[in-house]
């Protein structure tokens, strides 16, 4: 993406686009953190085993509306993270045995602010999140 000076309009094709593609780039990130050497993943509500990437396991968010931070989305299965209204109750356990009831309302109070990126920001973490999963293949064999 190239930056052409200051956007006061945060809706343009042009940060829908990057936001688009950071969000398909950090979620493949996600996947791939959890992943162990042989490229499987579980998924943290049902416990479905998976391989990190083809269409199975996604990074779902335990709070909608948050993407880029790291303690709120964790790999699901399809059906957990799309179908299965179930799993949030499931998350939710995941959530406050992971990292605890203080973790949670911090989250929920981030949900309620401005959440928006700027677009060379936005370019930037892209960079950065493309360099992490370049080194965790190399490092997993993947």
């Amino acid at each position: 993406m190239e930056y052409r000076g200051k956007r006061e309009d945060m809706t343009t094709p042009m940060k829908m686009t990057s936001l688009k593609t950071a969000n398909r780039i950090y979620n493949e990130l996600i996947r791939l953190r959890a992943a162990n050497d042989q490229g499987m993943v579980i998924c943290i509500t049902c416990g479905k085993s998976m391989f990190w990437k083809g269409g199975d396991a996604q990074a779902g968010h335990f709070l909608h509306g948050l993407d880029f931070i790291d303690n709120n989305m964790h790999v699901q299965c399809v059906h957990c993270n799309q179908y299965d209204t179930d799993s949030k109750y499931a998350y939710m356990l995941f959530m406050l045995d992971t990292y605890g009831k203080k973790e949670i309302e911090q989250l929920r109070f981030l949900k309620g602010q401005n959440n928006k990126i700027h677009p060379v920001v936005l370019t930037e973490m892209v960079r950065g999140y493309r360099e992490e999963i370049k080194k965790l293949k190399k490092e997993k064999g993947l």
